[in-house]
């Protein structure tokens, strides 16, 4: 399984706008061949981007409807000046999912939270990054408001890994993070040198505003 993840760096004034769009969106890409779900994520900072994310199948499936919106373009409603810059795509694969089947919506509640911590790894330690990974204690999953986890590997050079975190609210999250499980869980993760990490990590916090689990019953 692979996600799509469209980072877009959206003018304020835009905001509701730019909401607006992706709630009002044709819906076509539900249907297609290998879609799984997607979330449009809303930043809880200034200066962070909304993020667009799409879980699908496979690498094909993705590239088979990428290449049917490029002979069937949809135009923006925004004009240019929405945007302060051009959107940037990653792919990424998933190597760790801690749920062993598509979530449900029950189990992915409106209003939750995803956690975003993006790992700059020296590829010269990647598989005993991805190994610390998979031999993880497993605190977290017994947390209150926990709903699930991601490892993903990125399919492009230079980008980080991803650890995608689902929560059922922030406050959940903070919880989580003054716990004694969390410092316990992170005193063993620190087990890799230095010199695995080619730069800091950048956490990142999420409002889901809208996703494909949710909308028959939006509002």
């Amino acid at each position: 399984m692979i996600t799509t993840m469209q980072r877009v760096p959206v003018n304020p004034e835009y905001a509701a706008a730019f909401e607006d769009k992706f709630r009002n969106r044709p819906r076509r890409v539900d249907s297609y061949p290998g879609f799984i779900r997607n979330e449009v994520l809303k930043p809880t900072r200034d200066g962070q981007p909304y993020i667009a994310l799409t879980h699908w199948q496979d690498t094909q499936s993705f590239q088979a409807w990428d290449d049917s919106r490029s002979q069937h373009p949809r135009k923006d409603p925004l004009p240019a000046e929405a945007y302060l810059k051009e959107s940037e795509l990653e792919v990424h694969e998933i190597i760790l999912n801690t749920a062993s089947r598509p979530p449900s919506a029950e189990e992915m509640p409106a209003g939750m939270v995803t956690v975003m911590n993006r790992i700059a790894v020296n590829p010269e330690f990647a598989g005993a990054f991805e190994e610390r990974f998979r031999s993880r204690a497993g605190l977290v999953d017994q947390m209150p408001g926990f709903i699930g986890n991601e490892v993903l590997r990125p399919t492009q050079p230079g980008k980080p890994y991803i650890v995608l975190t689902y929560w059922a609210t922030q406050k959940d999250f903070e919880n989580w993070t003054n716990s004694d499980s969390f410092k316990a869980g992170h005193a063993r993760s620190g087990s890799l040198p230095k010199e695995a990490f080619t730069g800091p990590s950048v956490l990142d916090v999420h409002d889901v505003i809208l996703s494909s689990l949710h909308e028959d019953t939006a509002s």
